[in-house]
């Protein structure tokens, strides 16, 4: 009975597994197919393994993979004879091509080395064939070969020599070219790759080393143009050559100290001529040729400042010659003292012009006399100047406006300048300063020679000056700033007031009582504050 249970367990264990038992079969049959072809199959043994390499193996490592992992858990003696098989299909995989080098011809391999240049082994396997093959045609071939490969190494070895020669002498390229020549012909004779590496490293080296001294040389002969340029002062030449200094070498220090320098130069020349235009557009002449100098003693070769200097030189020259022409033998020197001239601004300008009758008549002139009569060109200023001015800054400050305005204008053959303390003020009152500039100070006494020649050796500045000193005292409570603006108020309110108004009167003296209630007086001193204001010509509005 046990004997029988035995059988069938063991016949139930050979039907688990017929496929294993199949390929594993297989597998053993085809390699054993392969060393068989390997072995005796001389002629063709490079298309059997060709075949085995393209085709079985690949199908059989599949196989066995799938084997392996069927039986992974299952069974693992079974397991590890197909990682065992498995292993071996690979070996036999990787060290196929070394098994059919080895089975290989001698004479193709020797062909095969010629082919490619390997000519000492070519040689050997060609000596072998001519050695031991009885095929002539391969033996003539093989000694034919065997004196062409000679003749290559010959000539290779002899481009080495000429190689050696040149880098004896440092000359990397000469060397580098004869050794290509050798490598092209014979890439596989001994030590070659190494001499072209070595030389190629050379000429690197020496191309480096040359590219830095003709940097260095290159960065000096910059610096130096820059240096010349610089003491030369033609500062934006040399800045350009001290850039290009750093465009090489960004971390050079004397071409940044001298670019900062040249900027801080540069930067101080374009202030001072700033200056320069500043005063010349304000008609200082004089201060600005001092700045336009100054700039061009710094940096001479500027763009712009020749230009400058000459126009305003020009400038200058033409203010000499319309001083001269303008005054004659009259100078303004006793009149105007420069310190004592005071800011003013002027308000209104007229052309008071006539015909410049001397000292006869309107009427004793004829038509036709009046007619060839020359123009008395006559200019009237009206000014206002600081309430705190004195007479003799006030008498300085006319004379100033006189000689500015005649000298712009040799026409103007007479003058009068008047001046207030307020813009409102002007024409509403009397001016507290007059300037009259005409020959012997006669105003309206031009003849028509003088008029014509522009003879100015007569002439004279009159002045009528009425100062009225004004104190900022405190009355009524109210400083004079509050006393202006309430009489301005007070004028502007009765001035609201239709003058066809019947109650006009009433009105009017009404609005005493309603602005010094406005600024906490009383009417009495509203009415004293209404003719302090008229009595000093303070501003009132416009009618």
């Amino acid at each position: 009975m046990n004997e029988e249970k035995q059988d069938l367990s063991n016949n139930n264990k050979i039907q688990k597994r017929p496929i294993s038992i199949l390929l594993v079969s297989l597998l053993g049959g085809v390699f054993l197919l392969f060393l068989l072809l390997s072995i005796f199959a001389a002629d063709n043994h490079l298309f059997y393994t060709f075949l085995f390499l393209t085709f079985f193996t690949p199908i059989l490592f599949i196989i066995s993979l799938v084997l392996l992992l069927i039986n992974k858990r299952k069974n693992k003696r079974r397991t590890n004879y197909f990682i065992i098989s498995t292993a071996v299909l690979a070996v036999l995989l990787i060290i196929s091509p070394v098994i059919t080098s080895l089975n290989e011809d001698t004479y193709a391999m020797a062909n095969i080395n010629f082919k490619q240049k390997r000519y000492e082994s070519a040689i050997e396997e060609y000596q072998r064939v001519i050695n031991e093959s009885e095929d002539k045609d391969k033996i003539i071939d093989s000694e034919n070969k065997v004196q062409e490969a000679e003749a290559y190494i010959k000539e290779a070895e002899g481009y080495v020599a000429k190689g050696n020669d040149y880098l004896s002498n440092d000359q990397f390229d000469e060397a580098l070219t004869e050794y290509e020549k050798a490598y092209e012909i014979y890439p596989y004779l001994s030590g070659l790759k190494e001499k072209i590496s070595s030389v190629r490293q050379e000429k690197n080296k020496q191309e480096v080393a040359e590219a830095e001294a003709e940097k260095k040389e290159k960065i000096n002969s910059t610096l130096e143009e820059g240096e010349n340029l610089y003491k030369n002062k033609e500062y934006k030449k040399s800045l350009e050559k001290f850039n290009e200094v750093l465009g090489i070498d960004s971390k050079n220090k004397e071409a940044n100290e001298k670019v900062q320098e040249i900027e801080n130069v540069l930067s101080e020349v374009e202030t001072i001529i700033a200056s320069g235009d500043s005063l010349f557009k304000d008609k200082q002449f004089e201060e600005a040729l001092n700045k336009y100098q100054d700039a061009e003693s710094l940096y001479p070769y500027h763009s712009e400042i020749e230009s400058k200097i000459l126009q305003t030189q020009s400038k200058i020259d033409e203010e000499i010659k319309l001083a001269e022409k303008s005054e004659g033998k009259f100078s303004f020197d006793e009149y105007i003292e420069k310190s004592k001239v005071r800011e003013y601004k002027i308000v209104e300008e007229e052309d008071i012009s006539i015909k410049a009758l001397g000292d006869k008549l309107f009427s004793e002139y004829t038509a036709e006399e009046i007619d060839r009569l020359p123009i008395n060109k006559r200019m009237k200023y009206s000014i206002t100047v600081p309430r705190d001015i004195t007479e003799e800054e006030l008498k300085s400050t006319l004379s100033q406006i006189i000689k500015e305005k005649s000298t712009e204008n040799l026409e103007i053959d007479e003058i009068v300048v008047f001046a207030w303390y307020f813009k409102e003020s002007v024409g509403q009152t009397a001016a507290m300063g007059k300037a009259e500039w005409c020959p012997n100070g006669e105003w309206g006494g031009l003849s028509p020679e003088i008029a014509e020649n522009d003879i100015r050796d007569s002439y004279k500045i009159i002045f009528s000056i009425d100062i009225q000193i004004y104190e900022d005292e405190v009355k009524y409570g109210l400083t004079e700033s509050e006393r202006m603006k309430a009489f301005y108020d007070l004028v502007e309110l009765q001035d609201s007031i239709p003058i066809d108004d019947p109650e006009w009167a009433e009105k009017n003296d009404e609005a005493y009582t309603i602005i010094a209630k406005n600024y906490g007086i009383t009417r009495d001193q509203m009415f004293k504050i209404g003719i302090e204001g008229i009595t000093k010509g303070w501003p009132m509005p416009e009618l």
